[in-house]
């Protein structure tokens, strides 16, 4: 964790996403729960990559099925695949 208060994301033993912050170790180092802490992976998670789709305006979705480099919303592509094209969509990933 920075000591800045930033961000970061690893996956837990559960498979699942926590993200570490201040405010997620305070709430560790006071026994509070950690729920609001735990994010879905997006990278291998279909149905949350489905909820993150849903954040795309008609603007973007030309642009996003573009980094798909599948048909345009009728293929199926991998959650990973989704996820890295959602991230270039949005200028998120180099």
């Amino acid at each position: 964790m920075s000591k800045g208060g930033g961000i970061m994301w690893h996956p837990t033993n559960g498979g699942k996403v926590v993200a570490h912050s201040k405010a997620y170790e305070a709430r560790k180092e006071m026994k509070l729960p950690l729920e609001d802490a735990v994010l879905p992976d997006y990278t291998r998670d279909l149905n949350a990559m489905y909820e993150a789709e849903k954040t795309l305006t008609e603007d973007q979705w030309p642009i996003y099925e573009k980094h798909l480099e599948v048909a345009p919303r009728k293929i199926h592509a991998s959650a990973d695949q989704k996820a890295i094209a959602f991230l270039k969509t949005l200028g998120k990933w180099s």
